[in-house]
Order: structure tokens, then sequence, then C-alpha cells
């Protein structure tokens, strides 16, 4: 290259140098989709400008602009920049976007300014430098309107939850005995916003044991994972009612709930080629229907009853000694004795023991901590199964199984 090329180069590049700006803001604009969203229902705001080939925006600042007294807004990311072709000139649209969430009525008009940093790197020949400018341009009108949701319709147990969204369920197994573990599954999917709302689980009723539902998994978009431990106590426990989540459609404008179930069990009487468990016991007790102090009372009152006799028969036996002492020692002695066995012979017609004989069950029966159908219950006796009673009072007798007590109806087992 010549002398004369050389110092062209050179003096075109310090003259651009000293001429050049950071790229041109040509427009910028705030779009928000869906353009009127209901209270709740997440949205997008999006911050579009136009700026000439290139350049790169900094330093963002919008001044008259202002969303937080009736939304929350996350940060903005920006997106892969695209051109486009206009009828003079071919621009590049910067994007920047975040997700927002009306917690309010509100319709209001703004107008803001943006005030950016434009940066360019540009190449003259031998030269590479980056340039800055400031550049601020006047936002058009933007209307903001976040609707209240409906007042009527609301259907009952809504909790916020507003979107699309499907629930699907299962149980695990399908088929069991009673007395099984069973886990009802539930799974909601969907587009939206769920916060803090729950899907509503069925009341099983009284043929079924229930167990506090575990949350597995909750994403506020809208999907969710529960499982929730059941136990079939009858034969009778064959279904289980349905599992809805009430939500608001902002697309059709109308609440609806999505449901699953009701979901159907097949009880077995008996496990083909296995042996069950004489006694079925669980990690947690089940909620008695006494309190505490009501239980000790009945367990108390029980075992006092079944000594009514004998303490009967002793108070009898220390009077009729005191009172013959005097005259006839030894005839005191010999009543006393004869009172006493009399009071244990009472005493033992009176609690009934038998016959320490194996019975079997007749049917699925709950064993008591005392001769009590609100009594504590303890243990569950599957049919066909082998027991020793131990003790009768009335209609119930106390059985031992497996090294375990407890009361269960006379009439649950065979004769």
């Amino acid at each position: 290259m010549s002398f004369n090329r050389l110092a062209l180069a050179l003096t075109l590049g310090i003259a651009a140098t000293l001429t050049a700006r950071g790229g041109e803001l040509q427009s910028a604009r705030f779009l928000i989709a869906p353009e009127r969203p209901y209270v709740g229902q997440p949205f997008e705001i999006r911050l579009e400008l136009e700026v000439s080939p290139g350049a790169e925006a900094q330093d963002l600042r919008i001044d008259g602009i202002s969303l937080d007294p009736c939304a929350t807004i996350g940060p903005y990311k920006p997106e892969a920049r695209r051109a486009e072709r206009r009828s003079d000139r071919t621009v590049d649209i910067l994007s920047f976007a975040a997700i927002g969430r009306a917690t309010k009525p509100w319709r209001q008009e703004f107008h803001g300014t943006l005030h950016a940093n434009l940066v360019e790197h540009r190449t003259f020949g031998f030269f590479s430098s980056t340039y800055s400018s400031s550049a601020a341009i006047r936002l058009g009108p933007l209307l903001v309107e976040f609707r209240p949701l409906p007042t009527t319709g609301v259907p009952p147990g809504f909790q916020g939850a507003i979107g699309t969204f499907r629930v699907t369920g299962t149980l695990e197994p399908a088929q069991a005995m009673p007395g099984d573990l069973v886990n009802l599954n539930i799974t909601l999917l969907g587009n939206g916003w769920l916060g803090d709302a729950q899907v509503l689980l069925p009341q099983p009723g009284p043929d079924f044991r229930v167990y506090p539902p575990q949350e597995l998994a909750r994403d506020e978009k809208g999907a969710l994972a529960l499982r929730q431990v059941v136990i079939p106590l009858t034969t009778n426990a064959t279904r289980i009612g349905m599992a809805s989540l009430p939500y608001f459609d902002p697309v059709a404008g109308v609440y609806r709930v999505a449901t699953a179930g009701p979901f159907a069990l097949t009880l077995n009487t008996a496990r083909p080629g296995a042996t069950v468990p004489a006694v079925k016991r669980f990690d947690a007790q089940p909620p008695p229907t006494e309190s505490v102090g009501e239980m000790a009372v009945t367990a108390t009152v029980g075992q006092a009853r079944r000594w009514l006799p004998f303490a009967a028969a002793l108070i009898l036996a220390v009077v009729v000694t005191s009172v013959l002492h005097a005259w006839r020692p030894w005839l005191a002695i010999i009543a006393g004795i004869v009172v006493l066995a009399a009071g244990l012979y009472a005493c033992q017609r009176w609690t009934g023991h038998i016959e320490r004989q194996n019975r079997t069950m007749i049917e699925l029966v709950t064993a008591r901590l005392c001769p009590s159908p609100t009594a504590r219950a303890l243990f569950i006796l599957s049919p066909g199964r082998v027991v020793t009673p131990v003790e009768k009072a009335e209609n119930w007798v106390l059985v031992e199984a497996n090294g375990h007590r407890g009361w269960v109806p006379a009439a649950t087992l065979h004769p």
C-alpha cells in the first residue's frame, strides 16, 4: 500500500472516530398479552426497541410508567434480536419480556419516556472501536386494564386458580384386601396460575381409614402431584369419589371444575397363594371416636366391673369375720374362707372366663381396647384367622393373636 493510501485510511478512520455515534434508537413500544388480563391471570409485558443494525441497548430506564400498585412484575429478560425490513431501510428489533400478574382491578393510561445507552462496535480498516451515546424517546400511550373476576357462578371451593387445568388420578393397587394400604395418586396439569389452591380430594366415607395427603410436587403455573393413603376396612369399600379443582377460565370468561374419578376399587376376601397374617398393624393409629380421658375411663370401668363380685365378697368376709371373731374365732376364720371362695366363684362366673381353645374369625373385625364399640381400635383381624379366646364379658370376647390382645364382638367368632 502506498503512503498516500495509508494516509487516506488513517484520515478517514480518525474522522469516523470523531463523528461516530453509538447507533440510533428509532422507536419503542410496550405490549401486554393478553391485552386485558383478569386479576390473578399471568400476562406477558414486552418492550420492543427499534434500533439501527448492530446497535445494543444498555441501562434501560423508563419514567412515567409503573405497575407496582396493581401488579407484580418479574425480571425483564432479553430475547434474540431479529432484523426487519422497512420501506427504505433495515432495522434491528430488540425485545425484553417479563411475566406479570395483576393483584387488583385497574384501568389507567400511561405516558412515559424511555432512556437508554446505545452501544455499537465499528471497524474502519485497521481500527476497531466501541461507540456509545445516550438516547431518549417518548413512549406512546399505554392503556393498562386488569379486569376483576366475575362474582356470579363461583363454584364451591374456588381458591383463586386461574387458567386451564386437567386433573387425573389412579389407585395403586386397584385390587386389594380389607386392611391393605392403597395409594390415591392425583396429578394436576395446566397452564395458568395455581398459587396456593388445592385439589379437593374425595371423602371416602366410614368404610375407609384416610390419612392426610402428601404433596409430592407443585408448580405455580399449574402442575401439582398428590398422594393420599387410604385403607379399605370392609368388603363394601369399593368406591372412592371424585377429586376436583374449581378454576376460572380466562379465555372463555367462565368458572369451570376439573374432575377425576370416581375411582373403583376391587376388594378380595383372600389373596390366592398367600397366607394372610392374623394381625395387621399400622404405623399410625386411627383417630379414636373417644377422647383419651374417655378411653381411660372406659378401660378402668371395664376392669373394675370384672372384679366387682370379688371385691364385694372380700368386704363381706371382713364383716363376717369381725362379727364372729369375738364369739367363735375358729368359726370366724371358716366363715371368712367360705365367703371368699364364694366370691371367687361368682367373679369367675361374672367375668366369663372361658376355655382357652382356638377359634376362627367369621369376618373382618377391629379388635378394641375394651368391650365397647367406641373404644380405641388396636388392630384388625382378617376372616378365617385363628385366635385364642381369653375372657368373655357379655357379648364381647377378649382374644389373643400373635401375642396381641383385644376385644371383639362374640358374634364374629365361629361357635
